[in-house]
């Protein structure tokens, strides 16, 4: 199977698996708030961004993983030791760090426990599983580095379906909040069993014999690069894992559920465009480490056009649709407005266009810039945020988020791009100008469409996201023709149309 071809596999079973995962969470979460209400699914959702902050306790070596496999694959020598060099080394910090991780979920669990609150029994649980799972990312990781995406999609679609199933059974027989845990840990155990049994039955030939156990002086090069790459998670937790922590904290459990229905849409839209990066970072590595640093110059440009694309539908879809969507979904009495709903939008695009610019950086080898900058991105977000949310309640952690992305991330990371890839900022921006003036007008007229026509019913949002759909690309494909991405998009349609003509 051809790079593309794993590229494109990997890209198309995660939407699936996020387009299942969006239908059956329409129904789900109605479904919660009646039969567990608004407070109980408040909590559920913070402590989910709180396991965000434990898993910081991987300092990077997971995170990290992929992309040295897929170096060790793009030198070229991934049937020998190098490759089984690379996951010795990973394996053994992993197990470096298995006392801070029982030591921070120990810590989390007594101070749960000396709150004695009435959900801290679920609490502890997921803490538990936790800790007795951490150890096995790795394995996902090596699937990743050696672009099993394919096999890895099909792997989260199975997952989630185990997870939806046994929640929602397990509410239906009363358990409560037991339900979401059961639900969340069994998914988890299911992953991590798969993934080992991939590497044993089609990768054991690059997987290190147990007994090799590299010493401190061989593990510490690989834990330094991985310092950086725990840099940029802490930063990636305070920028998309604080928001709920900071409304909860500040506004109630009540204002978290508020907060999380009127983002809904925006945040699962979202992570389609995300998936194109995701997906692509492993060939970039490999490009990197091959020495083709021209072609990785056009694909990164391709990557970013296609991603912001997406991302410019997303955002018209939201703003056209948002209010209608949730009103039909929760009730009116869950959407945060319009303003929020714009601020959401605005933040989207920026940090889509930042994530690019990032994959970018870090092909190029560039991760301990990329890590400071969004550390200090963080960091301003949060405190931008805290400030803010007493003052203008839910629109304070987007508010800071954008103010972060703006003073911050943006202008660094695109001068560091632009001098990486010799050529000027103001040339890296223009070529993005045939799709930004598109979504100004286009994304102007969505806005304004609500204050003429709200759909009520199922069949006037999906007429009307239909309608905008197809008006958005027919005015994109227009402009883009003639960009770095046509191309790309040429090549993969060709056999199409061919199959089509000779049908």
């Amino acid at each position: 199977m051809t790079r593309t071809n794993r590229f494109l596999g990997g890209v198309t079973l995660g939407s699936l698996q996020l387009a299942l995962a969006t239908v059956v969470g329409l129904w789900m979460t109605p479904f919660l708030l009646e039969q567990l209400g608004s407070g109980t699914l408040g909590v559920w959702l913070v402590a989910q961004q709180l396991l965000g902050y434990l898993l910081l306790m991987d300092l990077g070596v997971t995170a990290l993983l992929p992309r040295e496999t897929a170096y060790a694959v793009g030198r070229g020598r991934p049937e020998t030791g190098d490759l089984a060099g690379v996951i010795a080394r990973a394996r053994r910090a992993v197990r470096f760090q298995i006392p801070l991780v029982v030591a921070a979920t120990v810590a989390v669990a007594l101070w749960i426990a000396t709150r004695k609150v009435g959900i801290g029994g679920p609490l502890l649980l997921v803490l538990a599983c936790f800790a007795l799972l951490f150890p096995t990312r790795i394995y996902q990781s090596v699937l990743q580095g050696l672009q099993e995406l394919p096999f890895l999609g099909k792997l989260q679609i199975a997952s989630w379906a185990v997870t939806t199933g046994l929640t929602i059974a397990l509410v239906l027989a009363g358990a409560g909040l037991w339900a979401l845990v059961a639900g969340w840990a069994a998914g988890q155990a299911l992953t991590a069993a798969v993934a080992w049994l991939r590497i044993r039955q089609r990768h054991r030939h690059v997987w290190p014999a147990w007994s090799v156990k590299p010493g401190w002086s061989e593990v510490r090069p690989y834990m330094q690069s991985a310092a950086w790459v725990s840099v940029a998670q802490v930063a990636q937790v305070l920028l998309s894992g604080s928001d709920l922590l900071m409304v909860g904290g500040l506004l109630g459990a009540q204002a978290v559920v508020l907060y999380a229905c009127t983002s809904k849409l925006t945040t699962v839209l979202a992570n389609h465009p995300q998936l194109i990066m995701a997906s692509a970072a492993p060939a970039l590595s490999e490009l990197w480490a091959s020495g083709q640093r021209g072609r990785l110059v056009d694909l990164v440009t391709a990557l970013t056009l296609a991603m912001l694309t997406l991302s410019g539908l997303v955002a018209c879809l939201t703003l056209a649709l948002n209010g209608a969507f949730v009103t039909w979904w929760v009730g009116p009495l869950h959407f945060g407005g319009g303003t929020l709903t714009a601020l959401l939008v605005i933040q989207l695009i920026l940090r889509h266009w930042n994530i690019t610019v990032i994959y970018g950086l870090v092909a190029f080898g560039h991760e301990r810039r990329v890590s400071m900058t969004n550390l200090v991105d963080g960091v301003v977000s949060v405190v931008v945020g805290l400030l803010l949310v007493p003052v203008i309640g839910l629109a304070g952690p987007i508010v800071g988020s954008l103010v972060a992305v703006v003073a911050v991330s943006l202008p660094s990371n695109l001068l560091a791009l632009a001098a990486r890839a010799d050529i000027t900022p103001s040339a890296w921006v223009r070529s993005l100008a045939p799709w930004a003036w598109r979504v100004v007008i286009l994304g102007s007229a969505s806005a304004m469409l609500p204050f003429f026509w709200v759909p009520s019913t199922v069949a006037g949002l999906v007429l009307c996201a239909t309608a905008i759909s197809v008006v958005y690309l027919v005015t994109m494909a227009h402009g883009l023709r003639q960009s770095v991405l046509a191309p790309f998009v040429a090549a993969r349609l060709a056999p199409l149309f061919l199959r089509l003509r000779a049908a």
